[in-house]
C-alpha cells in the first residue's frame, strides 16, 4: 500500500514535471520568438532611420546647389524634402531660410532661422557662432521689416553667444540709430569695427566709421 501511494506520487510528480518542462519549453519559444521579432524591428527601424538621413542629406545637397544658382524655388523644393525626412537637419531649416529670403519672404525666412538656431542646442559644435550668426540674420530681417525693438533682441542674442560677432554689432548699431538710441548706436558700432576684420566688409566700415563719427558730433 505504502509503495502504491509512493508510485502515484511519482507518477502524479513526472506527469507535473513533464507538463512544466513543456510549458517552460513554449514559453521559451515564445520569448524567443518575440526577441527576435523586437530584434528584427529594431534593425527595421534603425535602417529605415539610416536611409532617411542619407536621403535627406542628399536633398540638403541638391538644395545647396540650387541656392548657390539663386534658383530659389528649386532650393525650397529640395530643403523641404530634406526637413521631411530628417526634421533635425538645422541646415535644412538654414537652407530654406535663405530660400524664402531670396524670393522676399521675409516672415518664413525668419521663423525657419529661429527653428534652426534652436536645433543647434545641445548639438556637439566647435562654437556656436552659427548660432549667432542665424539670430543675427533673424536680427537682419527684423531691421528691414522695421521691427527695431526685436532686431535688438536678436543681436543682443547672437551677441551673448558669440561676444567678438562683427555683424550682431553692426546691426545693433543700426537698429538703436534708427531708435534714436545715440550713445548705444555708437557703442555698438565702435565694437562692430574693433572686431571686424574681413577684407569683403570694408564698405560696412566705412559706413560704421561715417555713422560714429556723425553721431560724436551731433
Amino acid at each position: 500500500m505504502w509503495y502504491s501511494a509512493t508510485t502515484a506520487w511519482t507518477q502524479s510528480f513526472a506527469e507535473t514535471v513533464n507538463m512544466t518542462s513543456k510549458k517552460l519549453f513554449w514559453l521559451t519559444v515564445g520569448v524567443s520568438l518575440i526577441a527576435g521579432t523586437l530584434i528584427g524591428v529594431i534593425s527595421t527601424v534603425a535602417f529605415i532611420k539610416k536611409t532617411s538621413h542619407n536621403i535627406s542629406q542628399a536633398a540638403w545637397i541638391s538644395g545647396h546647389e540650387a541656392l548657390l544658382k539663386s534658383q530659389f524655388a528649386d532650393a525650397i523644393s529640395f530643403f523641404a524634402r530634406s526637413v521631411a525626412l530628417f526634421p533635425e537637419n538645422y541646415e535644412a531649416h538654414t537652407g530654406l531660410g535663405q530660400a524664402y529670403e531670396g524670393l522676399g519672404i521675409l516672415k518664413l525666412a525668419r521663423n525657419e532661422y529661429e527653428h534652426a538656431a534652436k536645433l543647434i542646442d545641445g548639438k556637439e559644435l566647435p562654437d556656436y557662432t552659427e548660432k549667432a550668426i542665424l539670430l543675427t540674420k533673424v536680427g537682419e530681417i527684423d531691421l528691414r521689416e522695421g521691427q527695431y525693438i526685436q532686431a535688438v533682441s536678436s543681436y543682443e542674442r547672437a551677441i551673448a553667444i558669440s561676444p567678438q560677432w562683427p555683424d550682431a554689432y553692426y546691426g545693433l548699431g543700426l537698429s538703436y540709430y534708427k531708435q534714436g538710441h545715440t550713445k548705444q548706436a555708437k557703442e555698438s558700432l565702435k565694437k562692430f569695427l574693433q572686431y571686424e576684420s574681413r577684407e569683403n566688409r570694408a564698405t560696412e566700415k566705412r559706413n560704421a566709421a561715417e555713422l560714429v563719427k556723425r553721431l560724436e558730433t551731433e
